[in-house]
């Protein structure tokens, strides 16, 4: 007995195992793909709503002293 027969598998057992593999790599890359895109869109949205918190920020501080009626106490 050789390590050889250890290895050996019916023909349609390996066909079996490679179309597994094949479909898993396949749902895996898709899978990265997913993920990618939603990565790359939560980033432009962090950037997006970044910027916009940099405008917003000042126009507030603003509204809180006149709404203050110009005493300037904001934190």
């Amino acid at each position: 007995m050789t390590a050889g027969t250890w290895l050996q598998a019916p023909q349609g057992v390996l066909v079996l195992i490679h179309r597994i593999a094949v479909v898993i790599v396949f749902i895996d890359h898709q899978f990265a793909l997913i993920l990618c895109h939603l990565s790359l869109l939560h980033f432009v949205l962090i950037l997006l709503v970044g910027f916009d918190l940099l405008l917003e920020i000042p126009t507030q501080k603003l509204l809180t002293l006149q709404f203050q009626g110009g005493i300037g106490v904001f934190n």
